[in-house]
């Protein structure tokens, strides 16, 4: 168990490296293209292209560390009208149906990338592998922080949101305390 705690907040550190370069990159890119688009009158070719790897991976990374800090939203109506045992019941398969998804869009997304590997794009020159497998990579680091929000916390807490959760610090970056 400590070897799966000390993988999750390498991933963790990782992610969240990871993301801010991603951003500062896509806000850098963003602006140069659109100061050279309409001031200079002469845009870079590659950018919007760089611009799209970019924030497919942003968003699949950033799928994962949603999972690691609770921030995806839940439709929670129906469990707030269950008692605590069918409540429990109802975390626990919606934890089993988010392992199925995610394992199915690892598989989707690894044949995928492998599918256009040949292909390259069409200005940068680069496989088309390298946008498409931050699907695959995103799944598979959420599948890491859900297994191990499901062994910490318990099948019922897992896929609750900050929202949900009493007295989470800020100073915690969104994660429920002990």
């Amino acid at each position: 168990m400590w070897l799966l705690r000390r993988l999750d907040d390498g991933i963790a550190r990782v992610e969240d490296l990871f993301l801010a370069l991603a951003t500062a990159l896509l806000g850098v890119l963003l602006f140069a293209n659109v100061l050279l688009r309409y001031v200079f009158r002469s845009p870079f070719a590659w950018m919007e292209e760089g611009v799209v790897m970019v924030f497919v991976w942003l968003v699949f990374v950033g799928v994962s560390a949603a999972f690691r800090s609770h921030q995806h939203l839940r439709i929670d109506v129906l469990v707030r009208f269950l008692d605590a045992r069918w409540a429990a019941l109802v975390g626990s398969v919606a934890v089993v149906v988010t392992f199925v998804i995610l394992g199915f869009l690892v598989m989707l997304g690894y044949d995928y990338a492998v599918f256009v590997a040949g292909n390259r794009t069409p200005v940068l020159g680069i496989s088309a592998a390298w946008i498409y497998v931050g699907l695959p990579l995103g799944m598979a680091l959420s599948i890491v922080h859900v297994v191990r929000q499901t062994l910490d916390e318990g099948p019922g807490e897992v896929l609750k949101s900050v929202l949900e959760m009493p007295e989470v610090p800020a100073a915690s970056g969104g994660k429920p305390g002990p």
